[in-house]
């Protein structure tokens, strides 16, 4: 028996990251905690007070460093299912959801200004991959071609369509 049901396939995009979220935390406070007490301690046991004012800067660099790297928190999710192709982004939760036909749906790469995929289906275009190297992008681009390609769509109602009457 060949079954009908929508095959949903996930493609969750975001950037490489080499620490979790909690370790930069840790390693930004650790960072912080230990130039304010050598700072202090060491400074201010020495008489130099105006090192006080270069731990209010070492604070704020931390603060936007740690800022800068949660806006890069980001991330794309394509789902691919049944004759419904939905490109999702956001940060902690869904921001922006575009739902598309996937029989109209094609993939491009765009290359200039900066480089990124593009879906497009009936009019609609949904940029992705933006934070994604070349190899990457061409991989992604390629499975996502293979998902959305005539061949993908509609294969099992094909494939009963074939079968003689009666032997599905």
């Amino acid at each position: 028996m060949i079954s009908t049901d929508p095959i949903i396939t996930r493609i969750v995009i975001r950037r490489n990251q080499s620490l979790s979220w909690q370790g930069l935390g840790l390693f930004l406070a650790g960072g912080f905690a230990l130039t304010l007490a050598i700072g202090l301690l060491a400074g201010i046991a020495a008489g130099w007070w105006p090192v006080a004012a270069y731990e209010g800067g070492v604070f704020t660099l931390f603060a936007l460093i740690m800022a800068g790297l949660t806006a890069n928190r980001a991330k794309g999710i394509v789902t691919v299912w049944g004759r419904m192709v939905t490109v999702e982004y956001g940060r902690r939760r869904v921001e922006m959801r575009v739902e598309m036909d996937r029989y109209w749906a094609r993939v491009e790469e765009c290359r200039s200004p900066r480089p990124a995929l593009i879906i497009r289906s009936r009019g609609v275009a949904v940029e992705i991959a933006r934070a994604l190297d070349e190899n990457a992008r061409v991989a992604l681009a390629a499975r996502l071609r293979e998902l959305l390609g005539p061949t993908a769509v509609g294969q099992a109602a094909r494939i009963s369509d074939a079968m003689p009457s009666g032997q599905v």
